[in-house]
């Protein structure tokens, strides 16, 4: 008795018409169909170029300069400037090193000093806002320390928001928001959150 083997059939080609040529196999039909999952599977993905963000260039830059504010001929503030940016569409001085601030009262007396990292100083207002370890010192000896305040040059009046502390040679309170003039000879804090013994005298004058 044969055993009966299975044939691996050759492949079938016929020519038809045109050059065309069609092969009938269970190989060509796999072939053709991995072909077809290929070509639905593959996803084209397009990722559009990022766009690179321009840098606002100042309209004048200079250093080692010096803004002067001044009331009714009264000079009220002068502001040192380290390196200094303005730009001239939004009317804003920009002060990114080198910040000191002198602050005089209505008979042009000096009565206090700013020091901080950076500030903006807005042209038409006059209005002056500091920030970054900022520091305001009177000559009769208060001390502030906060990280932004807005000088507002119509009122003549230093707004501190955030939290403040304030160091006098009775004390030193500490809190949130304050008010006051330029020579701390009158303040108010909206929050007292807490007081210690800790002083700060007088400066003695300069001469």
């Amino acid at each position: 008795m044969k055993n009966k083997r299975d044939r691996i059939r050759p492949l079938r080609c016929m020519e038809g018409a045109g050059g065309i040529t069609h092969c009938s196999s269970l190989i060509a039909h796999c072939f053709l169909v991995f072909l077809l999952l290929t070509s639905a599977c593959t996803k084209i993905e397009e990722h559009e170029a990022p766009v690179a963000k321009t840098e606002e260039l100042p309209d004048q830059e200079s250093w080692n300069s010096k803004i002067i504010l001044s009331e009714e001929g009264i000079v009220r503030c002068i502001i040192h400037a380290g390196h200094l940016q303005q730009f001239e569409a939004g009317e804003i001085a920009k002060i990114d090193e080198g910040m000191k601030v002198d602050f005089f009262d209505e008979e042009g007396e000096h009565t206090s000093q700013l020091t901080g990292r950076e500030g903006e100083v807005h042209q038409k207002t006059k209005d002056l806002d500091a920030s970054g370890d900022v520091v305001i010192i009177s000559d009769d000896g208060v001390r502030l320390r906060t990280e932004h305040i807005r000088w507002e040059h119509a009122r003549q009046k230093i707004l501190a928001p955030g939290e403040v502390t304030l160091s006098t040679d009775q004390g030193t309170e500490t809190g949130v928001g304050l008010e006051a003039d330029a020579g701390f000879s009158h303040w108010t804090m909206r929050e007292v959150t807490g007081h210690s013994e800790e002083r700060f005298g007088k400066l003695p004058k300069k001469k």
